[in-house]
C-alpha cells in the first residue's frame, strides 16, 4: 500500500452486515490485526446470516469479535454496551447506509466518553463531490449535526475501491498527509 499509514485499530465495529463493502473491509481489518465485530441492522435472516458469515471469516484469520443483532436489542446504545462488555471497547465504527447513522452516532458517543476514536461513513459515488449521492449527502448533514469532540468523523467515497484501499479510507492516518 502506498497511501496513508494505518492507525492502530484494536476493535472495529462494522455496521450493516448486508452491505457489499462490509465483508472486504472486515477481512482487511482482521488481516491487519484488529478484532472485528459485525452489526446486523435488521432482523432479516439474510443480514443476520451475513454477519455471522463475515465473523466466521475473521475468526479463521485468528481474530476475535462478535455478531450484534441490533433489531433484537432494546436500543443501539444497549447493544453497543453489551458488545463492549463482551469483547472490549471499539475504537473504529464504520457504516455504509443512512439507516445506520443513528447506530454510528451511538458508537461515536461511546468513543467520545472515552476521549478518542474514529467514526467513518463509507459511500460510493462515481462523482467528485461528497454530495453526489443521497447517501453521502445524508452522511454529510449528519456529520454537521454531531459534535463528537475528540472522535474523528470522516465521510469517505469508496467508489471502485479494492479492499486495501477501503482499509486505507477508514483506518488511514489523516495526520500523515499533512
Amino acid at each position: 500500500m502506498t497511501g496513508l499509514p494505518l492507525v492502530a485499530v484494536r476493535h472495529a465495529l462494522i455496521i450493516g452486515a448486508a452491505e457489499p463493502l462490509a465483508r472486504p473491509l472486515a477481512v482487511a481489518l482482521a488481516r491487519h490485526g484488529a478484532t472485528v465485530s459485525i452489526a446486523a441492522l435488521t432482523a432479516d435472516r439474510d443480514e443476520v446470516t451475513a454477519a455471522h458469515s463475515i465473523l466466521n471469516e475473521c475468526w479463521s484469520l485468528g481474530r476475535d469479535g462478535q455478531a450484534v443483532e441490533l433489531a433484537a436489542a432494546p436500543s443501539a446504545a444497549s447493544a453497543l454496551a453489551a458488545l463492549e462488555g463482551a469483547v472490549g471497547p471499539f475504537d473504529l465504527a464504520v457504516a455504509f447506509a443512512p439507516a445506520a447513522l443513528d447506530v454510528l452516532g451511538a458508537a461515536g458517543e461511546r468513543m467520545r466518553e472515552r476521549g478518542a476514536g474514529r467514526v467513518v461513513f463509507v459511500g460510493e459515488s462515481a462523482g467528485a463531490g461528497p454530495d453526489t449521492t443521497p447517501d453521502l449527502a445524508a452522511a454529510e448533514r449528519w456529520a454537521g449535526t454531531h459534535a463528537l469532540g475528540p472522535v474523528h468523523v470522516e465521510i469517505a467515497n469508496a467508489h471502485g475501491s479494492p479492499p486495501e484501499r477501503l482499509l486505507e479510507l477508514v483506518a488511514g492516518d489523516p495526520e500523515a498527509s499533512r
